[in-house]
């Protein structure tokens, strides 16, 4: 199994998403999308250079997943949506939905045409959109097969319960596709 990685924005993501894919690395290989931005000094990732980037790292690979974290989501959903890129599978920690609307985004036709089947880790008090919102989110619009998991009582954007990431991907990476419509 190959992982694309994509971080948060923060730089501290950086060591972060390096630890990830250490852990995966037991059961899986992969790459990681480092941003731009980390080196210039600026303060948020270019979703369009970095979906870009995506598209080259990727490049010819046709059997891949992503694993990705917050600003790292929205570049999925919408290289997704997009039909730039089709991971068979897709893991998002942290899904920034209250930003990703302040900022923009149009993470609702994201999520309404996402044909991706994905697990949503969400914090139950992540300051981002917390667990409840995001379950109702995904009822309401995604079509395809999710699941969304609580990281009961987390009040962070943090997402650092190793073995939940590690026993979440490496079982739901490893599984056969679900035929969704």
């Amino acid at each position: 199994m190959y992982i694309i990685y994509l971080p948060g924005n923060s730089p501290n993501n950086k060591v972060w998403i390096e630890e990830v894919k250490e852990r995966f690395d037991g059961f899986a290989s992969g790459e990681i999308l480092y941003y731009i931005h980390w080196d210039t000094g600026e303060e948020w990732a270019d979703i369009p250079k970095e979906s870009v980037n995506l598209q080259k790292l990727i490049g010819d690979t046709k059997d891949y997943v992503v694993f990705a974290k917050s600003i790292g989501s929205i570049i999925a959903l919408k290289n997704i949506y997009e039909k730039t890129i089709s991971p068979k599978k897709l893991i998002i920690c942290g899904l920034p939905y209250l930003t990703a609307k302040a900022s923009g985004y149009e993470i609702d036709k994201y999520l309404e045409e996402l044909h991706v089947e994905t697990i949503f880790i969400q914090n139950e008090f992540d300051p981002l959109a917390g667990y409840e919102d995001v379950r109702k989110i995904v009822e309401e619009k995604v079509k395809v097969d999710c699941k969304v998991i609580n990281e009961v009582g987390i009040d962070s954007h943090s997402y650092r319960n190793w073995e939940l990431l590690i026993e979440t991907a490496e079982k739901f990476f490893k599984t056969e596709i679900t035929k969704t419509n």
